[in-house]
């Protein structure tokens, strides 16, 4: 299988990463030292640590949400314009919960609860309306209680088609775990099917909708888009973590093999039958 050529527009990466073009690496060093360096002199910078270093979330007052809001774009504008303001809100105070701001965990928690309730109203009056988006998704928020009755029913994921449309086999009958590797197989799978789906990379070969029978051929693909933006996963705290098996981390290329060898497993393990 012919290797497809790849442009920016196509470039994989991982959501906590984020690439910067060569000649643009002093923008990128504001995040700290680059995880890849790419072939295109090109590199990934962590925009988002893997570990996570909290601290006990606080009550917040109208100063505390001022606080934690400093610094942040106005959030005037039109619908696009509004929901690229809010994701770089909530992605920013989600970046300072990360790192240890216990405000900002304490805003990101209200925040989530107030959404998640929103939602969870909405689905309840009208789960249809839901369903076009849904259908894409795999995981979806509920309203949990230790009160059994003060929970939202499961039966709402049916109701909202959840996961129909995801390509993914995500029912009783799967055979992939959702750990680590399932993530980034997920996130692969994803790439592979937009560059499919919208032509980003004109030389990819052609390929059916994704199945057990063809899996191994979006794969290759997959691989492709992975080895481009990682050529060292063993030096990337997230790919490395995948590995747990010390006989797997006596040297750097077992390491490599078996970070590969894992997404691969999950990635084929989860395509629905043909």
């Amino acid at each position: 299988m012919k290797k497809p050529k790849l442009n920016a527009a196509a470039l994989f990466t991982l959501p906590t990463h984020r690439y910067f073009a060569k000649g643009r690496g002093r923008d990128g060093r504001k995040f700290g030292k680059a995880v890849s360096d790419l072939q295109d002199g090109g590199k990934l910078y962590e925009k988002c640590p893997d570990a996570v270093h909290l601290q006990t979330a606080q009550d917040l007052t109208i100063d505390d949400y001022c606080q934690a809001f400093t610094q942040l774009p106005d959030t005037t504008g039109t619908a696009p314009e509004l929901f690229g303001a809010a994701r770089h809100l909530i992605g920013e105070i989600a970046r300072r919960a990360r790192n240890g701001d216990a405000k900002a965990l304490g805003a990101y928690t209200v925040l989530a609860i107030m959404m998640s309730e929103g939602l969870s109203q909405m689905m309840v009056a009208d789960p249809e309306v839901f369903r076009p988006i849904a259908r894409g998704e795999i995981r979806w928020p509920l309203m949990r209680s230790t009160h059994p009755l003060n929970c939202d029913p499961d039966s709402l994921l049916k109701d909202i088609h959840l996961g129909t449309g995801a390509e993914l086999q995500i029912d009783n009958f799967s055979k992939w775990h959702p750990d680590r590797a399932a993530q980034v197989a997920i996130h692969l799978m994803i790439h592979v099917k937009n560059l499919r789906e919208h032509s980003l990379s004109k030389s990819l070969i052609p390929l059916p909708p994704f199945s057990k029978d063809s899996a191994l051929d979006w794969w290759k693909s997959a691989e492709h888009c992975f080895d481009y933006s990682y050529r060292r996963p063993e030096r990337v705290s997230g790919l490395a973590a995948i590995v747990t098996a010390q006989s797997k981390r006596k040297s750097p290329g077992r390491m490599r093999q078996k970070i590969k060898e894992t997404i691969k497993a999950r990635f084929l393990a989860m395509a629905c039958p043909s």
